[in-house]
């Protein structure tokens, strides 16, 4: 059975997931800091500060001492960025949750940052950057956010663009360091087995944080898409596609769960509406799935496929027509109740499945927490989810599914009308 317990030691935030099921676990540190929080000219700052860290720190100052000494406790590291948070996270054995504790905290708050690292650095930045540039996947979404969030932090991509990678410096990542990791926007997530020495170890990392962020401004009014269709020629053998638009925010709790129950019937598994009409009737993609993703002020929604390139346009029609037969509730289109009944029970099953993970429970609580200054445990979770009716549904499908709210995002080759 999984614990959940909140402590505050030392002014630092502490989020214990505890189920003793076996010795080992995963500690996370988040940083609510993230790419939208960088200044227009330094796009990509907070996905290079994750990088840099791991290459050398007071304690451990080259990235060889960092990597032995996350290897000789046989465990595994790393850290990812996202627009609104920065996490990094170790899972090991529990009896080297002080020595893991150590090496992420004196990473995190006594990064060396030094400018031969970081010029280094930026050139396996860029290389990550052409590397995403040749997903097809990646960059369809890119070309989405950017005219679903237009002219707004939110639709740059995280990782940056090649010309503000380029002038990154290492005085930069000190500052966004500096300005954003305070105690403030700081947690600590233990997932897993119980760390009976937290509160020791925590008033060293305390004391090595700033009080408060300063100048953080997050802030975001809603605006039509740039464009409502972007379509980019690549010599591709399928059609990828990214279609939706603007959605809700963390704080707006039930519609939220909502529109995942929502996306779950419209895009999910095998058996869910998009996946049969394109894939199992017509054979026109290999995948199909609707996404979400939650941010403190507001989110997107989308659908995602990668298509036939012959038969592009066919499946664009079915998806257009599928929202917007949702949205004006057309015979044969309507919303069911055993639809929604069986997007509750996905919902809660692979919840269930998510949280038997370490790593993926820390994430999902500790975005919650940090984020939103809520922890709900799965109980009361599952109750909201219960809440949630057809009328939820269709309502937010009225709200959302309006086609000048929408974006139609395509890369690829061949005519897509």
């Amino acid at each position: 059975m999984l614990r959940v317990k909140t402590e505050l030691v030392d002014g630092v935030r502490v989020l214990k997931l505890l189920d003793g099921a076996f010795p080992s676990g995963t500690l996370l540190m988040l940083v609510n800091a993230g790419s939208r929080d960088e200044e227009a000219g330094k796009s990509g700052a907070a996905h290079f500060l994750e990088h840099i860290v791991f290459k050398g720190s007071k304690k451990y100052p080259s990235y060889l001492d960092v990597a032995l000494a996350a290897e000789r406790m046989g465990g595994v590291i790393n850290a990812f960025t996202s627009q609104e948070y920065t996490g990094f996270w170790m899972k090991t054995a529990s009896n080297y949750y002080r020595k893991a504790f150590d090496l992420l905290e004196d990473m995190v708050t006594r990064p060396l940052i030094k400018p031969e690292d970081v010029e280094r650095e930026r050139g396996v930045i860029i290389e990550e950057l052409k590397m995403y540039n040749d997903q097809p996947r990646d960059k369809v979404e890119d070309n989405f956010l950017q005219n679903v969030f237009p002219d707004h932090p939110l639709g740059r991509p995280i990782i940056g663009k090649i010309e503000t990678l380029k002038t990154i410096k290492s005085k930069d990542l000190s500052v966004f360091r500096q300005k954003h990791y305070t105690k403030d926007r700081f947690l600590l997530v233990v997932s897993g087995d119980d760390w009976n020495e937290a509160r020791g170890m925590l008033s060293e990392l305390a004391g090595r944080l700033k009080e408060k962020a300063v100048g953080v401004n997050r802030q975001y009014t809603y605006r039509p898409p740039a464009r409502n269709e972007i379509k980019q020629t690549k010599d591709l053998d399928q059609v990828y596609l990214c279609y939706g638009g603007v959605g809700v925010s963390l704080k707006e709790r039930q519609k939220g769960l909502a529109l995942i129950l929502l996306n779950t019937i419209l895009g999910r598994d095998f058996s869910s509406r998009l996946m049969r009409k394109i894939r199992e009737e017509r054979g026109l993609a290999y995948f199909v799935y609707n996404s979400q993703d939650f941010f403190v002020d507001t989110g997107f929604f989308a659908t995602y496929a990668g298509l036939r390139r012959d038969k592009a346009s066919q499946a664009v029609e079915i998806i257009k027509n599928e929202y917007e037969g949702i949205r004006k509730r057309k015979a044969g289109f309507e919303l069911k109740e055993e639809e929604l009944e069986l997007a509750k029970v996905k919902f809660k099953g692979r919840m269930l499945l998510a949280m038997e993970d370490s790593s993926s429970r820390a994430v999902f609580f500790g975005k919650r927490l940090l984020l939103a200054g809520e922890v709900v445990d799965l109980a009361e979770l599952f109750k909201r989810v219960e809440k949630v009716s057809l009328s939820d549904l269709n309502e937010l499908a009225q709200e959302l599914f309006k086609p000048e709210r929408l974006v139609l995002s395509l890369l690829g080759k061949g005519e897509v009308s």
